[in-house]
């Protein structure tokens, strides 16, 4: 209950959060450019309900991102910073290289990983848990929620 309870208070579009990826290989952007599309318009469909329709010039710019960031070593960083008033930022190699106003396309791409049926069930459960064990530490506050237009994404989350 607990672990659905914090599953549900990431999903919620107004609290903000940021999700990370490191490569495990080398993975050239357009392959992952790829990936993404194939998966987020079967996503995007099953949100709106409908085959054509809002969402897809917000593909395009996201996908876009990673035809342009050529081939990502094994390490590689791709951050999703959701901030929690509809847009998403997408930062590659700690380079800002898109931001994003659609709250559909958030709502996708955090159901890809975090929803009901993930595409890697692994990365929702340490996500899920991660928020959990936050939680625990900081109290039934934690997960702030931002007004609409917060503020401006620009900078990547500071070095680990």
């Amino acid at each position: 209950a607990a672990s659905a309870a914090a599953a549900a208070a990431v999903l919620r579009p107004e609290t903000r959060k940021t999700l990370r990826l490191v490569m495990a290989r080398e993975v050239k952007g357009p392959h992952i450019a790829k990936g993404f599309d194939r998966t987020l318009v079967a996503r995007l469909r099953q949100l709106t309900r409908q085959k054509q329709g809002p969402g897809k010039e917000a593909l395009k710019r996201f996908t876009a991102a990673f035809h342009k960031c050529g081939t990502l070593q094994a390490g590689a960083e791709v951050l999703f910073v959701f901030p929690g008033d509809g847009r998403l930022a997408v930062f590659i190699r700690g380079e800002q290289a898109v931001v994003i106003e659609s709250q559909l396309l958030c709502d996708g791409l955090l159901s890809m990983y975090v929803g009901d049926r993930p595409v890697a069930p692994a990365v929702r459960s340490n996500f899920v848990a991660g928020v959990q064990l936050a939680r625990d530490a900081r109290g039934p506050g934690f997960l702030p929620s931002a007004p609409p237009g917060s503020g401006p994404v620009s900078s990547p989350p500071p070095p680990k």
